[in-house]
């Protein structure tokens, strides 16, 4: 993952790239922790072994439906790079004024 924000830029800003990733890594797991903490709270607590078992439950599912949310989008930025990339990579055609786009494309 880093390797890919870090090449998506230049030369020239490979240290911000940089600072920026790992500035909402670090952000990602606070949340992350943070929300499975309330989730394991308002679904359970520590009240007694059952609660916790409810806390426990509750949040393991949130944390399994995010990190499924997470691998959706990841692989949705793939495919849009994967298009943007195959998009670049069409020859361009050349057409002419008034001529059919088969004979643009057979001359071009």
């Amino acid at each position: 993952m880093q390797n890919a924000a870090i090449s998506s830029v230049g030369p020239e800003a490979i240290g911000t790239a940089s600072g920026v990733y790992n500035a909402m890594r670090q952000l990602g797991g606070s949340f992350g922790i943070a929300v499975t903490s309330a989730v394991f709270t308002v679904g359970g607590g520590y009240g007694s072994d059952v609660a916790v078992q409810h806390g426990f439950r509750a949040a393991v599912l949130t944390a399994a439906a995010s990190a499924a949310l997470g691998a959706l989008a990841g692989l949705g930025v793939a495919r849009h790079r994967r298009s943007a990339a195959m998009e670049s990579a069409r020859p361009a055609t050349t057409e002419l004024p008034g001529a059919a786009p088969e004979v643009a494309q057979a001359r071009g």
